[in-house]
C-alpha cells in the first residue's frame, strides 16, 4: 500500500486507545518490539481477503491474519514504515 493511500472499499476508520499491560496481545508484542507509540492505523474494508491479496502484491508484509488465513476478517500489514495497517472486515465481530 502506498504511503498515504487508503485501501479500496474502505470506510472511515475509528480510533481506539488501549494500554496492553503485560498480557499477551498483538499490541503488547508489537510495542515490546518497536517501543511505545501508535502501533496501527485501522481501516474497515468490504473484503479483507481481496485487500490482503492486493496489499501483498504491492509489497506489504503480513504480520498477522485473524482468525485464520482461510477465513480472514482482520489482518495486520507492515508496509515498511514501522506503523502497521489493521484491516478489519466491515460488519464482522472484529469491527466492534
Amino acid at each position: 500500500m502506498a504511503p498515504g493511500s487508503r485501501p479500496a472499499g474502505s470506510a472511515p476508520a475509528r480510533s481506539s486507545w488501549s494500554n496492553p499491560a503485560s498480557q499477551p496481545w498483538t499490541a503488547r508484542e508489537i510495542l515490546d518490539r518497536r517501543g511505545e507509540g501508535v502501533f496501527a492505523i485501522g481501516y474497515l474494508v468490504d473484503d479483507v481477503a481481496a485487500q490482503l491479496h492486493a496489499s501483498v502484491a504491492a509489497g506489504a508484509r503480513v504480520e498477522q491474519v485473524r482468525p485464520d488465513t482461510q477465513h480472514p476478517v482482520g489482518a495486520y500489514l507492515d508496509g515498511g514504515s514501522g506503523l502497521l495497517v489493521d484491516l478489519v472486515q466491515s460488519g464482522s465481530s472484529w469491527s466492534g
